[in-house]
């Protein structure tokens, strides 16, 4: 049942609010075999949330996920995952797994990591064989200017974290 989502799916570039109905043209993501032989066993293994880093390229009408990779995780649990941010030449953003079937939007959390992040676009994956990618833009339009102005400003005065030893 997996692998069937993982084929091609429709990315959703806004969020479907009142507030912001009118939605961008969906594109289709596909991945890779590689990619999708790797999201498979992070679902088949892992019982909490996870973070991956999404690496591949955008094209006029689909979102080609070439490969991903498990990212560097300080801790997890069924709620939360805290990871280093991806890098790497042809990232197309950071991801994340919600082990909630009826959780399958960004959290307040998400939504302010997208907007201090360097990530183009955010990627969510869900238990209920629901796949989301959020892009930077969309998120930006759910803030005030100030708003945005004071969570970036805050991100200036967060120390990086250190790997745990």
């Amino acid at each position: 049942m997996i692998r069937a989502l993982f084929v091609i799916l429709v990315a959703t570039l806004s969020f479907s609010t009142p507030a912001n109905a009118q939605e961008a043209e969906a594109k289709k993501v596909l991945l890779a075999p590689r990619a999708e032989n790797t999201l498979q066993y992070l679902f088949t293994h892992l019982k909490i949330e996870f973070a991956f880093c999404a690496y591949g390229k955008e094209e006029t009408r689909a979102f080609v996920i070439e490969r991903v990779e498990l990212a560097y995780i300080y801790r997890a649990d069924v709620h939360n995952v805290d990871y280093e941010p991806c890098r790497g030449r042809g990232l197309l953003g950071d991801g994340h797994s919600h082990m909630d079937a009826n959780n399958c939007q960004l959290s307040g959390l998400d939504r302010g990591n997208a907007i201090t992040g360097r990530d183009k676009y955010t990627l969510l994956v869900c238990t209920d064989e629901r796949y989301k990618l959020f892009s930077k833009r969309e998120i930006e339009k759910l803030f005030t200017k100030e708003e945005l102005k004071d969570m970036r400003e805050a991100v200036r005065f967060i120390p990086s974290k250190d790997p745990p030893r």
